[in-house]
């Protein structure tokens, strides 16, 4: 499992921008089909949600499995709901089970 947390901070470390030559990018902007069609972009687009929302909750714990669940729920909400938003999919991430 360490490999693949490498690999995610590998991976946003050498990310380029959905869109070539951009400073900024507006997560809330970004749809779905935006995220499918750039793949590459995924993991940096998780961590950027797993700060929102950690910032949200006060939450300063990385956990890999909450990592696991999010990348999984993303793809499955992204995937059934390519018009929508990033921000969207986010706000449908259930709860955790306790």
């Amino acid at each position: 499992m360490k490999r693949s947390i490498a690999a995610v901070a590998l991976a946003v470390l050498c990310a380029a921008p959905l869109s070539a030559g951009a400073a900024e990018i507006d997560i809330a902007r970004i749809r779905c089909k935006d995220v499918l069609a750039h793949e590459e972009q995924l993991p940096l687009i998780l961590m950027w949600v797993d700060g929102y929302m950690s910032a949200a909750t006060d939450n300063t714990v990385f956990s890999e499995e909450w990592m696991a669940r999010l990348a999984t729920h993303m793809g499955v909400y992204c995937t059934t709901h390519p018009r929508n938003t990033v921000m969207e999919a986010m706000e449908a991430m259930p709860a955790e089970e306790e």
